[in-house]
């Protein structure tokens, strides 16, 4: 069964999906979004600044990384979405606008 990741910040109730968690039999262990022709998130540019303006915008609050398993995940599942599609979410676009990093 797969099992997803979300970078999270409790204070602000926000939070970005990070995608599927891989396994592999080997380290390293990574999240991938998308088929196996996708390319990694790392080469995508968007995916990529917005963990960084993620990072940056919550310095000193309280984040970290959770999975669809996470007991708390019902509630976390109500945080508003980075790059989601429903009302209360923010798009990759908006999100990114004039980020300088």
């Amino acid at each position: 069964m797969s099992q997803y990741g979300y970078l999270v910040c409790h204070e602000c109730r926000e939070i970005l999906f990070l995608g599927k968690f891989v396994q592999p039999t080997g380290k390293p262990n990574y999240f991938h979004i998308g088929g196996p022709d996708e390319p990694r998130n790392s080469e995508k540019p968007e995916r990529t600044k917005a963990v960084w303006k993620f990072l940056a915008d919550h310095v000193g609050h309280a984040i970290g990384v959770v999975t669809d398993y996470d007991d708390n995940f019902d509630d976390v599942a109500q945080y508003r979405a980075i790059g989601g599609d429903t009302i209360d979410d923010i798009s990759f676009e908006d999100y990114l606008k004039d980020f300088m990093g």
